[in-house]
């Protein structure tokens, strides 16, 4: 029969209960930075935060498309490219910005505020 280490046990235990009170201090600081940071959030706010995002996916689209419609074989005009490349960046950053809002939402570190209705 194998023997076991008491104390290698221990020390993993100990390890396991130190990462668990890391992610408790990280849980309560996120949330008390975010809530100080946007204040209260409704689901509303959130649904608009999406909207915009699909709106500016949208506009992105629609100039892709444009440019492909309206060059044919002609060259692109430079500052076409450069506004196209504003709106996509424009569309990536929202994006980008969405998911940390949704990450903050399932982590709980976000309560959501009452709304009147």
């Amino acid at each position: 029969m194998a023997e076991h280490n008491i104390d290698a046990f221990d020390d993993d235990r100990a390890k396991r209960r130190m990462f668990q009170e890391f992610e408790q201090a990280i849980w309560e600081s996120n949330r008390a930075a975010i809530t100080a940071a946007t204040g209260g959030i409704s689901k509303e706010s959130v649904l608009r935060v999406a909207i915009t995002v699909s709106r500016l996916r949208a506009r992105y689209l629609r100039e892709v498309m444009k440019l492909s419609a309206d060059t044919g074989a002609e060259i692109l005009d430079p500052s076409a490219v450069l506004d196209l490349r504003q709106m996509r960046e424009a569309y990536e950053e929202a994006l980008n910005a969405f998911g940390a809002l949704r990450h903050a939402l399932e982590r709980g570190y976000i309560d959501f505020a009452h709304t009147k209705r």
